[in-house]
């Protein structure tokens, strides 16, 4: 009897580390996906903006927060599917 309930337990935590695999293979590709739409929304806001704003500091303080935002975000896709191996 005993040896029967260590075997239910073994066979739901394998199935419960494939399904958490699965989760986390599929949240690191959404959130590359995520990372790479950003990134094309702030190249469009980049080369879109009228060409006073580049003497604006405050312009360049956004750019420079957005783009270490799509960075982290990048590297938090990679780490989601780099853990899920």
């Amino acid at each position: 009897m005993l040896w029967n309930f260590q075997s239910l337990v073994q066979d739901w935590r394998s199935k419960r580390e494939v399904a958490m695999r699965i989760l986390s293979i599929l949240s690191g590709a959404s959130v590359l996906f995520t990372t790479l739409a950003y990134g094309h929304l702030v190249h469009h806001f980049f080369v879109n903006s009228p060409r006073e704003e580049f003497h604006n500091p405050l312009f360049w303080a956004a750019n420079l927060a957005a783009l270490a935002a799509g960075v982290f975000s990048f590297v938090g896709g990679f780490l989601l599917l780099k853990r899920s191996r």
